[in-house]
């Protein structure tokens, strides 16, 4: 009897531990600060934009995306650069998964959360590529759809430049 009352603490022991969550630490290159702020503010709190990290790039990390360390050590961060550091209390959850794929790839939990931050940067500058691209056939389609309405008012003529524009847009018509 005194056996399994000992066991029944140390299981509400455990889960009470399991449940605090602990100070980690991780240190971002100088070159991935925006990149980390713009996603710490989207999703208000760095607890929250490394669980959306896991979840969205969790696909790749099950595929071969990523390449497993040669090293027979864990692998760490180059020591060379400049590193701005990030304190907070991540999810138990988060944090251990954060850590196995490290260890799976052979390189520190930091450097695997610098990995998906390079990987949201290159979605980042895709994503506001195709943005640009939608934002100019937009402004393509409104000017173009606005030319009549512009020939027909700029006839009436109120400055030079609109009677110039007038004059270029119908001399180029066939």
């Amino acid at each position: 009897m005194k056996y399994g009352f000992i066991l029944h603490e140390q299981k509400q022991s455990l889960k009470i531990k399991s449940k605090r969550k602990t100070v980690s630490t991780l240190r971002i290159p100088l070159r991935l600060t925006s990149t980390m702020h713009k996603g710490i503010k989207r999703y208000k709190g760095l607890e929250k934009y490394l669980n959306k990290l896991l979840k969205r790039y969790r696909f790749l990390l099950y595929s071969d995306y990523f390449q497993p360390s040669q090293n027979p050590k864990t692998e760490y961060q180059k020591r060379g650069e400049n590193y701005v550091e990030f304190k907070f209390r991540p999810e138990n959850r988060d944090w251990l998964e954060l850590k196995m794929w490290g260890d799976a790839l052979g390189i520190s939990a930091t450097f695997m959360f610098v990995r998906l931050l390079e990987i949201e940067k290159e979605n980042e500058s895709v994503v506001n590529q195709r943005t640009f691209r939608m934002f100019s056939v937009v402004v393509a389609t409104v000017y173009y759809a606005r030319v009549p309405q512009l020939r027909k008012s700029l006839r009436k003529g109120r400055s030079i430049l609109e009677r110039w524009i007038t004059f270029y847009d119908l001399s180029n018509q066939p």
